[in-house]
C-alpha cells in the first residue's frame, strides 16, 4: 500500500517594487526579491503583487542566486502599462 507523507515546506520573500512603464508586448527589467533559504534549483510555486497589474502577467520567476528570486512582468496588452508601486510576494517550495 502506498504511503503519503506531507513533506512540503515553503519559504516566502517580499519586496516593495515599482516597475518602470512597460511598453505593449515588452517585458520589465527583473525585480530581485530576497527569499531567505531559497537556493538555485528550488521551485517557485507562486508570485503575486498587492496592486493591479493593469493586464500584465508575471513570467515564471526563478531562483537566480542563493536567496534571490528574479521576477519579470510581461505586458500582454495593446498599450503601455505603468504598474503602481507595490509589494511583490514570492513563495518557494523547499
Amino acid at each position: 500500500m502506498a504511503r503519503y507523507e506531507d513533506t512540503l515546506h515553503a519559504v516566502r520573500g517580499t519586496k516593495l517594487h515599482n516597475f518602470a512603464s512597460i511598453a505593449a508586448g515588452a517585458v520589465s527589467a527583473a525585480a530581485e526579491v530576497p527569499v531567505i533559504g531559497a537556493k538555485v534549483g528550488d521551485v517557485v510555486v507562486g508570485v503575486s503583487m498587492n496592486v493591479s497589474m493593469g493586464g500584465c502577467t508575471f513570467l515564471t520567476p526563478v531562483i537566480t542566486a542563493t536567496g534571490i528570486a528574479s521576477v519579470i512582468a510581461q505586458n500582454t496588452t495593446g498599450g503601455a502599462v505603468d504598474i503602481a508601486e507595490g509589494t511583490i510576494t514570492v513563495l518557494v517550495a523547499k
